[in-house]
């Protein structure tokens, strides 16, 4: 349902107050998630690590090419129909983590489970460095000309 809006909100549509005040008390609770994600799925045990490093990077070189190619795509071909901000927020969608379910799914479909959890573990940290790289050093004029989105003041 949150997915189907994104493109309202893209084009200036404003929600109603008492849905943006439930959306922002989830988004509230995303730090929390992430980081009880990350400690529930954290395996580091040197065995399976040596086993699961080939296919984890595998399958994450795939997930943010896809990521970087939809990212560039989304950034560039709206032009000027959509506005600037929307166009990085979409960009940044495509640089998401792995959803969590991969690993109730590996366990569901008889996949390996620590796979899950590594590329889980993985992804969240990697897309993390990766937008706050992207947001610091990239010229964005939104974030680099007179307007200040992202100030830290």
């Amino acid at each position: 349902m949150l997915s189907s809006l994104a493109p309202l909100l893209a084009c200036g549509v404003t929600l109603p107050f008492l849905l943006d005040e439930l959306l922002s008390l989830a988004a509230t609770g995303n730090t929390f998630l992430s980081g009880l994600l990350l400690g529930m799925m954290l395996d580091l045990d040197p065995r399976s690590l040596k086993r699961l490093a080939l296919p984890t990077i595998i399958l994450l070189a795939f997930w943010y090419a896809l990521g970087v190619a939809l990212g560039v795509v989304m950034y560039f071909w709206p032009g000027r129909m959509v506005s600037e901000p929307a166009r990085l927020l979409l960009t940044i969608g495509f640089l998401m983590p792995v959803p969590g379910l991969v690993g109730p799914y590996a366990l569901e479909f008889g996949f390996d489970p620590s796979l899950g959890s590594l590329v889980i573990n993985v992804s969240l940290i990697t897309s993390f460095i990766i937008i706050w790289l992207g947001l610091n050093f990239l010229p964005f004029s939104i974030l680099h000309g007179g307007t200040a989105v992202l100030s830290s003041s």
